[in-house]
């Protein structure tokens, strides 16, 4: 054991020539030479008002020479001006001692880049402490330690966009978050002539899944073995206030995590319905709310087309003996389905219900398809409607409405005139819906524009706010009916 006692710090003057700058020192950007010399020529003029600190080398403890411990930039100018020596103080440090000191003084200077400060952190952690004790020490909030390291898990290219200052360390921090570097390539050049705030909701909406939309148990570690269980996951935003303090919402940050755990689900569901002599359709299937006659499968919430009183499938086979075998399949989002094969069900449902057999033995004419076909259109947009209604009655930021109307307005500018809102002359579709005071409009333009780009996304909404597009059939098929023009196709 070392019972040498430190020597007590001394100010003096040394030559430049003893001095050696720090490798510890993580900062490696410094101002321009311009900016140096400028320092140096004031240094020379006017003195040198603070003292550089070093410590003995501790590569060649007794050769006379010094370690630089920090003031770079005034060594740096020092010699930029041919000056030979330099005021510094000397102490007897250790490693981490020295390292402790530059962190803390480079964290206080506001040019030392972000990167180069969390690369400090990083150093002084592999010295046994952690990132909690880390913010102690340097007297930093555990959530701007967090911040910082992450900034660490940025991709080669992304880091260099960082430091070349294309991006700022707000945008930089967003983009950590992601958790690939091909997925992070992809974000920075999609949010590259963004403002942070924008950045912030575009890779929010992008890279990380809601995880109450998630179709298996969050709690299960053993779906995918390797990731453990959603619960407990650090990369899950509820988990990790210190990261995404800023994140509303409980997210998901890793998409492929997800996207394996959904595969694996998938796989499970297999091997059980194969086990249990089930048939397995692998092939994704439309969800089917209503029987155009053209489908294979069925769900069981399906409306029967052939029957008069519009049941369901599910409701039609009730109490129905020897009727199909339920096959286990699954839609095109990934979500599991039970599915029936359409002729089964339909031969099973006839030899029950005489109304549906009449209706099958009858010939279905091309003007019944047609006609049928505008009772459907007419339903689904008497359940937009009422999905409009029941949105404009919810409370979500402006800020946010306006954002996603700017979005999808610049495709859909037929819906605002359809909605009634006034294009002004010379103006955008953009600036029209800024100048939009009614939030009410603004969130039924959102829903109307959704189900307009996506109808794939028109079941998650319908389910949100619990519409359904078969209550509305028979009014869509009693409004039909009684129009001259359904009079006329008569």
């Amino acid at each position: 054991m070392n019972t040498t006692p430190k020597m007590e710090p001394q100010t003096t003057v040394l030559e430049l020539s003893q001095i050696i700058e720090s490798p510890s020192n993580t900062r490696k950007r410094f101002p321009p030479e311009e900016k140096l010399r400028e320092l140096g020529e004031s240094m020379k003029a006017k003195g040198q008002l603070q003292p550089v600190l070093v410590r003995p080398n501790p590569a060649r403890p007794n050769s006379g020479s010094y370690e630089l411990v920090f003031g770079a930039c005034r060594f740096r100018a020092a010699k930029l001006v041919g000056m030979n020596t330099i005021v510094a103080t000397i102490r007897d440090l250790t490693d981490v001692e020295a390292l402790e000191i530059q962190i803390i003084e480079n964290g206080q200077r506001s040019d030392v880049h972000e990167l180069e400060e969390a690369e400090g952190y990083e150093a002084f952690m592999k010295h046994g402490y952690d990132a909690d004790k880390l913010a102690e020490k340097i007297g930093r909030s555990r959530s701007h330690v967090y911040q910082r390291l992450k900034l660490l898990t940025l991709a080669k290219d992304v880091r260099a966009h960082f430091l070349s200052g294309a991006i700022g360390s707000a945008v930089a921090l967003y983009l950590a978050r992601v958790p690939t570097a091909e997925m992070q390539a992809r974000a920075f050049d999609e949010t590259l002539e963004m403002s942070a705030r924008e950045a912030a909701d575009y890779i929010r909406r992008h890279f990380m899944l809601e995880i109450a939309e998630a179709p298996f148990d969050t709690k299960d570690a053993t779906l995918l073995p390797s990731a453990g269980a959603c619960a407990t996951c650090p990369k899950r935003t509820k988990n990790n206030k210190e990261l995404f303090g800023d994140v509303k919402g409980d997210l998901c940050t890793d998409p492929d995590c997800f996207s394996s755990k959904k595969a694996a689900l998938r796989q499970r569901t297999i091997d059980a319905a194969k086990k249990a002599g089930r048939e397995v359709v692998e092939k994704p299937v439309d969800k089917v709310s209503y029987d155009y006659g053209s489908y294979k499968f069925v769900q069981l919430d399906t409306i029967c087309r052939a029957d008069p009183k519009e049941r369901s499938y599910g409701e039609l086979l009730k109490g129905v003996k020897d009727g199909p075998k339920v096959a286990t399949g699954f839609l095109r989002d990934g979500t599991q389905s039970d599915l029936l094969p359409r002729e089964e069900a339909l031969a099973a449902i006839a030899k029950k219900h005489a109304s549906v057999r009449k209706a099958m033995e009858a010939p279905a004419t091309s003007d019944d398809f047609i006609r049928e076909n505008r009772v459907q259109e007419q339903a689904r947009k008497l359940a937009i409607r009422e999905l409009v209604r029941r949105v404009e009655k919810q409370k979500p930021p402006k800020d946010l409405l306006v954002c996603c109307c700017e979005q999808f307005v610049r495709i859909m500018s037929d819906v605002l005139e359809r909605r009634g809102v006034e294009l002004l002359e010379d103006d955008s579709a953009q600036k029209a819906v800024r100048a939009t005071e009614d939030e009410s409009i603004l969130r039924g333009l959102l829903v109307e524009m959704i189900v307009e780009v996506d109808t794939a996304s028109d079941g998650a909404l319908f389910d949100l706010y619990g519409v359904k597009t078969k209550d509305f059939v028979k009014q869509a098929r009693a409004e039909m009916t009684s129009t001259p023009e359904a009079e006329a196709a008569e």
